[in-house]
C-alpha cells in the first residue's frame, strides 16, 4: 500500500484533486479526510439589525395593515 497526500476541492458532491494523481483510472481508494471546521455566520450587529428592519419597514411602508392583520387574514382566524 502507498500513502498519498492529495488536495482536493469538494465541489457539487465530488472531490476533485487540485493536481493530478498517480493513481490508475477506475482505481479502488481509501480516503482520509481532514477538513477545515465550517464557518459560522457572523452575528449581525444590532446596529445591522436596526437597519435591516428599518429597511423592511421603507420597503412595506405602502402595504395597508399591519403583518400581524395579513397574518390573521391569511390564516383565516378572525
Amino acid at each position: 500500500m502507498v500513502t498519498i497526500r492529495v488536495e482536493a476541492i469538494y465541489d457539487n458532491g465530488v472531490l476533485r484533486p487540485v493536481e493530478p494523481i498517480p493513481v490508475d483510472d477506475q482505481a479502488r481508494v481509501t480516503l482520509t479526510l481532514e477538513a477545515p471546521a465550517p464557518t459560522a455566520p457572523e452575528p449581525a450587529s444590532p446596529r445591522r439589525a436596526r437597519r435591516s428592519i428599518e429597511e423592511i419597514q421603507a420597503r412595506w411602508k405602502d402595504v395597508p395593515g399591519s403583518f400581524a392583520d395579513l397574518i390573521i387574514e391569511e390564516r383565516g382566524e378572525y
